[in-house]
């Protein structure tokens, strides 16, 4: 994950420069937004549980497009779209506020409009429950362009979200319902951190 300038400016730290190694680059980016975000005191955390609702059809994340002579990718745009109106949600919720730093967990739930050709009895039954959306698009793929739009505002990196129930099931209408808290205790990542900065700490001592 590279952290845009907008991101940035809205975490009120400085844009790291492009790592040349492609492979490194999104935990080298997520390291930085996670020292950047703790050297930050006055920035206020995010405190209990957040909801978001997005309205809509939910878009999965679909792999870049090549253009024609195979030398440029572009990602799709309605991929796009359902990504700002995810990101949109979530700045509207937390505000200024730095995300999580240790181990999330939530609920996604997908809700569906039952189809306009359906009988009106078969919509009745969809929206009573009876009738489970199976069909495609699979919910990997939508889920992952939700988590991934998310990363910044809720948490660092989405890698972040340790326990997640997937949903999906009729409704009045299209919607994404985005529920997540912080559990107890701290991740793997933070407890290799505070490793790491014992055996600094240590190192450091024995120089004096």
């Amino acid at each position: 994950m590279f952290v845009s300038a907008a991101l940035a400016k809205r975490l009120g730290v400085g844009v790291p420069p492009k790592e040349p190694s492609h492979g490194r680059r999104k935990s080298v980016a997520t390291t930085r937004i996670a020292a950047s975000v703790a050297e930050r005191p006055l920035l206020p955390s995010i405190g209990g549980p957040v909801r978001l609702v997005i309205q809509g059809k939910a878009i999965p994340k679909e792999r870049p497009r090549v253009v024609k002579g195979g030398t440029q990718t572009y990602t799709p745009a309605r991929t796009k779209a359902f990504a700002a109106k995810v990101k949109a949600a979530g700045t509207a919720a937390v505000g200024r506020c730095a995300p999580w730093s240790g181990p999330v967990e939530g609920v996604v739930t997908f809700e569906l409009a039952p189809p306009k050709s359906w009988h009106p009895v078969e919509r009745q039954m969809a929206l009573a429950g009876q009738i489970i959306p199976t069909a495609r698009p699979d919910f990997d793929n939508t889920l992952k362009n939700v988590l991934d739009s998310l990363n910044g505002i809720l948490w660092v990196d989405d890698s972040q979200v340790a326990r997640c129930l997937i949903e999906r099931r009729y409704a009045d209408e299209d919607r994404v319902v985005v529920e997540f808290r912080p559990m107890a205790g701290i991740g793997s990542s933070q407890a290799a951190d505070r490793k790491a900065g014992r055996r600094a700490a240590k190192s450091g001592g024995g120089d004096e």
